[in-house]
Order: structure tokens, then C-alpha cells, then sequence
């Protein structure tokens, strides 16, 4: 909790992510090449469906 990695809700109890794992997670999918993912994800999907696909971004 001190490095802003969880925080604490007083009033139901529970933890949840604080707002350096948000940073931190952010900061990882800034680096996240999404159109990459997509191209190999519809290659497969063309592959197995026998169908035409594309990507609009």
C-alpha cells in the first residue's frame, strides 16, 4: 500500500489495485504493438474459419 501498488476501501473492506499499478499497467500497454496481436489473432482465424478477414483501425 505504501508504494501505491494496492489501496484499501474503508467502507466495504476490500483492496483493489492503487494508482501505481494503474501507472504501471498503462505504461505497459502503451508499449503494446495492438494491430501486431491482431494481424497473428485474424491470421489463425482465416486459417481456421477458411474466411476472408481484415483490420480496421
Amino acid at each position: 500500500m505504501r508504494l501505491g501498488l494496492a489501496s484499501h476501501d474503508p467502507v466495504s473492506g476490500r483492496y483493489e489495485l492503487g494508482g501505481f499499478a494503474l501507472q504501471m499497467g498503462l505504461a505497459r500497454l502503451a508499449r503494446v504493438d495492438g494491430v501486431k496481436f491482431a494481424r497473428i489473432a485474424l491470421a489463425e482465424l482465416c486459417d481456421r474459419m477458411d474466411i476472408t478477414v481484415g483490420i480496421a483501425v
